[in-house]
C-alpha cells in the first residue's frame, strides 16, 4: 500500500472528530478507472456505482484535508436506514466489497472496527497518495452530483433513520427537487476577496473550504416531522453575508434580505402579542453575544445544558471566567424578555426551525413561480438586485400569513 504523507496524524480511531461518509457525488461516466483498480472489476453495475461514489467522497475529503479520516458503518442494520437517503446501490454487502476492492488496490488506508450499532468508534477510511494522484480524476469538474434523497430524518442521536412516505414527505420532496432544478438553471459566479482556488477546483480561505459544485439543497428533520426541516447543502450557506454580496446571479449583482428577530417574532405571535423592544438589546452586552445566548436558551432542553453551551461559546471567544459570565448572561436575557419565560430551556428552538423551514419553502416556491429563484440561507434570501422589492413583498406576505396562523392556533409552537 502506498505510504501516507509524513505530515498526517497517525493512529486515529473513528471518533467524533472524523468526517462521516457522505455520498453526494460520483465520477463522471466517461472516466475509466480500470487501470487503477486492477483486476477488481465490479460484479454488477450497482457495485460499481457505489464504489465510484465512495471514491468521489474520499477524493473530496482528501483534496481538502489529506490528514482526515472518513467514518463508515460496518453494521448491517445501518444500511437499512441509509438506503432511502443514499440510493438503491447502497447496501452492507456492496459497501464492504467497495472498501475491500479499494484497499486491495492500495487506494485507501483502512482502520477496521468490529461492527456494532452501539459502538463508540467506527471503521474509517482515508485516501492514499495513490488515490489522490490518480490521473483520471484531478478536479471537481470531473465529479457530478449524485441523486440523493432530499428529505432526511434523523433520530435524537443524529443518526439517519428510515421512514414511511406520506402526503407531506412526497410534497416536500417534489418541492425540493423543483427548487434544485430551478437553481440549476441559474448561472452563479462569485469572486470572493481573499479566497484562493486550489488545484482541484475547491476554494479556500482562513482554514475554510468551499466546493462550488455543491449547489443542491436537501432538508433535515429531527426526531419527527415537527422539528427541524431546514434546507442545507449549498455552498453559499458556508460564507457570510458580506461575502455573499459578491455573488452574481446571471451576471446581476445581488440583494440579500433576512427576517429581523425571527424566532422572537414567531414566539410573540404564538403568545398573541407583538414585540415591544429589541429582544437582543441588553445593556452592557454586545448584541451578537446576546443573540447567541437567546438562541441557545431556546434550543437547550435544560438550564444546565444551556449554561454549558453558552460557556463553551464564551471560551471560544476568549472570555475570562466563562461559567460565571454564562450564568450572568442567561439571567440578563431572561430579565430583558419576561414575555418568553415559558420558552427558555424547553428545546422549542427545533420546533421554531420547523416553522421557519416551511416559511423558507413558501418564499422559495413563490419566487420560483415568478421566474426568479432565490438562494436561501435559512431565514435570509439572495436574489438579483432588480428583484429586491418583489422579494421583500413575498417575505412579508409569508411572515404575516404565518403570524396569523400562530395567533389562531393553526400552527403550534409547543
Amino acid at each position: 500500500m502506498t505510504k501516507s504523507n509524513p505530515g498526517r496524524t497517525a493512529g486515529a480511531r473513528a471518533c467524533s472528530g472524523d468526517d462521516l461518509l457522505r455520498l453526494d457525488f460520483t465520477i463522471r461516466d466517461n472516466l475509466d478507472l480500470g487501470a487503477h483498480l486492477g483486476a477488481h472489476s465490479a460484479p454488477k453495475q450497482l457495485h460499481q456505482d457505489l464504489r465510484n461514489a465512495l471514491i468521489a467522497a474520499l477524493l473530496l475529503t482528501g483534496w481538502a484535508h489529506p490528514e482526515r479520516w472518513t467514518a463508515y458503518a460496518r453494521d448491517r442494520n445501518a444500511y437499512t436506514r441509509m438506503r432511502r437517503h443514499f440510493g438503491a446501490d447502497v447496501s452492507h454487502k456492496r459497501m464492504l466489497w467497495a472498501v475491500e476492492s479499494l484497499e486491495v488496490a492500495g487506494l485507501v488506508e483502512h482502520r477496521k472496527i468490529q461492527p456494532g450499532s452501539q459502538r463508540r468508534f467506527r471503521s474509517t477510511l482515508r485516501a492514499t497518495d495513490k488515490l489522490l494522484a490518480m490521473s483520471p480524476i484531478t478536479h471537481v469538474s470531473q465529479l457530478c452530483r449524485r441523486t440523493r434523497e432530499p428529505i432526511t430524518l434523523k433520530n435524537a442521536d443524529g443518526q439517519l433513520v428510515s421512514y414511511r412516505d406520506c402526503r407531506d414527505t412526497r410534497a416536500w420532496r417534489t418541492d425540493v427537487n423543483q427548487q434544485n432544478e430551478a437553481l440549476g438553471s441559474l448561472v452563479l459566479t462569485c469572486e470572493l476577496p481573499g479566497w484562493m482556488a486550489t488545484a482541484h477546483g475547491l476554494l479556500t480561505h482562513d482554514r475554510r473550504l468551499l466546493n462550488p459544485s455543491q449547489d443542491a439543497l436537501y432538508r433535515v428533520f429531527n426526531r419527527d416531522w415537527n422539528y427541524g426541516g431546514r434546507f442545507y447543502g449549498a455552498w453559499w450557506q458556508g460564507i457570510g453575508f458580506s461575502e455573499r454580496s459578491h455573488i452574481r446571479i446571471n451576471g446581476e449583482p445581488v440583494f440579500e434580505a433576512d427576517y429581523e428577530y425571527f424566532h422572537p417574532t414567531l414566539l410573540a405571535a404564538a403568545a398573541g402579542i407583538e414585540l415591544s423592544c429589541d429582544p437582543y438589546f441588553v445593556t452592557g452586552v454586545d448584541r451578537p453575544i446576546a443573540k447567541m445566548v437567546f438562541v441557545t436558551m431556546l434550543n437547550a432542553s435544560t438550564e444546565r445544558s444551556a449554561v454549558l453551551a453558552i460557556q463553551n461559546e464564551l471560551v471560544d471567544r476568549g472570555a475570562s471566567a466563562p461559567r460565571q459570565e454564562a450564568i450572568r448572561l442567561a439571567a440578563a436575557i431572561k430579565a430583558h424578555n419576561p414575555q418568553f419565560a415559558g420558552a427558555w430551556c424547553t428545546g422549542v428552538g427545533l420546533r421554531l426551525q420547523c416553522i421557519d423551514s416551511h416559511m423558507c419553502s413558501d418564499v422559495q416556491r413563490t419566487m420560483r413561480q415568478a421566474g426568479h429563484p432565490v438562494l436561501s440561507v435559512h431565514d435570509s434570501f439572495v436574489v438579483g438586485a432588480s428583484k429586491k422589492d418583489l422579494l421583500r413583498q413575498v417575505m412579508n406576505d409569508v411572515l404575516e400569513r404565518t403570524k396569523e396562523q400562530l395567533r389562531d392556533g393553526l400552527v403550534k409552537v409547543y
